[in-house]
């Protein structure tokens, strides 16, 4: 028990308002750089780029800080948020995560978009969002719609939530679909892609193989897609050499 206490994330010297305005944030925002890491600021940058400053927080950190928030008017949170630093933006995502109002959600979750200009904060802040899996049917039509844009990570946001949200066998052939109408020369939309057609490969063999042979992805796609298949432990040797084969 001693050292379950030691190794869990500490909020203590984080300040969390119980009333949220500018003042109150600034506050809690200066109160963030108290939980910086030097050392995991430069492992970081060096994986993630973004035109955010970093402060160099740990994610189980931001997550138990998240919980504090959520004890308050989270709302009033979210309306006074500075988006200064790449953490701002992952506690949003985190926050929105928690909004039950699928109106409310949608409307907090387009100015979430607009924030994201990474893969980290992208594909952390959406696995967060079980709100989609609830609401499949009314959100899929705007999830088409982010797949539209010529907004890179606008784009891998559409990728990622059919991934962690619809990648089922009655959603199957319309993602493969939705795939294939994707042009594009992006290098996170197009890594995202593959991620997808790694985790279908696991789930639905038959028909994502069936897919892999007949498609209209750019080379680059399809060959990293066939890679990141090859890289899963839970695929045999005798397939990782069959879906070589579809190599282009």
């Amino acid at each position: 028990m001693k050292n379950q206490k030691q190794n869990k994330p500490n909020t203590n010297s984080i300040i969390i308002p119980t009333i949220w305005n500018n003042d109150t944030y600034s506050i809690f925002q200066k109160s963030l750089f108290t939980k910086k890491e030097e050392q995991f600021l430069a492992f970081n940058q060096k994986l993630i780029f973004s035109s955010y400053e970093m402060i160099g927080i740990r994610t189980p950190i931001l997550k138990n800080i998240v919980k504090e928030i959520k004890k308050t008017d989270y709302i009033s949170f979210l309306n006074v948020m500075q988006f200064q630093y790449y953490e701002e933006i992952l506690l949003e995502g985190f926050i929105i995560a928690h909004i039950d109002d699928k109106d409310i959600f949608l409307s907090y979750f387009k100015k979430f978009l607009t924030h994201i200009d990474n893969w980290a904060v992208c594909d952390m802040g959406i696995a967060s969002m079980k709100i989609f899996s609830y609401h499949q049917k009314e959100f899929f039509p705007f999830v088409k719609k982010l797949l539209k844009s010529k907004e890179e990570f606008i784009v891998r946001a559409g990728i990622v939530i059919l991934m962690n949200y619809y990648l089922e066998e009655e959603w199957l052939d319309k993602i493969f679909s939705l795939l294939n109408s994707i042009i594009t020369d992006q290098y996170y939309v197009q890594m995202a892609i593959a991620w997808l057609l790694s985790i279908s490969y696991i789930k639905f063999k038959k028909k994502t193989l069936i897919y892999l042979k007949e498609n209209s992805l750019d080379t680059f796609t399809h060959n990293k897609a066939i890679q990141k298949i090859r890289e899963s432990t839970v695929v045999s040797k005798e397939e990782k050499e069959q879906i070589l084969m579809l190599k282009k």
